[in-house]
This record gives structure tokens, sequence and C-alpha cells, in this order.
């Protein structure tokens, strides 16, 4: 009867003296959405994700999130970046992605690359939900202290909000 219970246990577990007859059975990652914001902890990031893609025959997506500057002052008036800055962000956008796929290509995994519009923490988790990914690698900064306090960790949101596993990669 062991053999009943141990057939689809990996041989390591046996090994071990492990019966697993009632562990779920493994994910598979077929699809994986690196986030990305063009920094070198971003790109140490895509590099672990890409070669993670390779091991797993995973597709990957890169994605960056982009915010349009906006300024609500004191008297309620609300300042919006003009038709030209908005231009340049969508232009800098295309020109990062272009950059990290050619990046992704020399590893030897070709990725296809989108942009979005709005406040990462938020961008991200979503997209991997509605576009069915089932991993999301992105990179840390670090960053401890004031520096954390003011400027948040994009990272730690997606972690505590994303329904779909999430790797952070900690700066190299």
């Amino acid at each position: 009867m062991a053999v009943a219970l141990t057939r689809n246990v990996p041989s390591v577990f046996l090994a071990l003296g492990i019966a697993l007859a009632s562990a779920p059975p493994m994910t598979h990652i077929r699809k994986i959405l690196i986030a990305t914001d063009f920094s070198p902890q971003a790109a140490h990031a895509q590099q672990v994700g890409v070669e993670l893609a390779q091991k797993l025959d995973a597709k990957v997506t890169l994605l960056y999130v982009f915010e349009f500057p906006s300024y609500v002052f004191l008297d309620g008036a609300t300042f919006m970046p003009s038709s030209d800055v908005i231009s340049q962000i969508v232009f800098d956008a295309d020109a990062g992605l272009t950059a990290a796929k050619a990046t992704a290509a020399g590893i030897g995994h070709s990725v296809e690359a989108v942009s979005a519009q709005g406040k990462a923490q938020d961008v991200i988790p979503g997209y991997a939900i509605a576009n069915s990914f089932d991993l999301i690698v992105m990179g840390t900064h670090g960053r401890r202290g004031l520096g954390r306090l003011v400027m948040g960790s994009v990272a730690e949101n997606v972690v505590r909000t994303a329904k779909v596993p999430v790797l952070t990669v900690p700066s190299p």
C-alpha cells in the first residue's frame, strides 16, 4: 500500500522518508510578469526573472508603470502637464522598454513589453490578475528608515495586495 501513497511523490521526499500522499500538485508557472522602473535594481530583477523563465519555459512580459505629474494647490486649482510633457513621458517609457527587451534578448529569451499609467503598487497586481500571470518578479531598492518612510515601498505594497505569488529580488 505504501507504493499507492507515494507513487507521485518526488524521490527526494521518499529518500527522506516523507510520504506526501495528500500534497497538492505544484503550480505550473507559464506566465511571468516582470515589473520594471529601469533602475539598476529592476534590471537585476529582470535578469533573474528572465533566467527563471528560461528554466521553466515560461512567457515573460515586462511592465513599466508611469504616472503623469499633477499638483493640487491650496486654493483647489490643479496643475496637469502639457501634451508635450505627456508625450515625452510616453516616449521615454517606450525607449526604456525597447532597451529592456534588447537586454532580455541578449540573455536569450524573447519578451513582450507593455507600459501602463497609474500608481505602480495598484497597477502591477491588477495587471497580473487581469492577464492571468502566474508570478510577479520585481526588484527592491533596499531603502530603510526615513527614505522608506518618505518614498514608501512599491514592492512591499505589491507583495501585500497581489493575488499571485511575488518574487522580490534584492539589490545585488
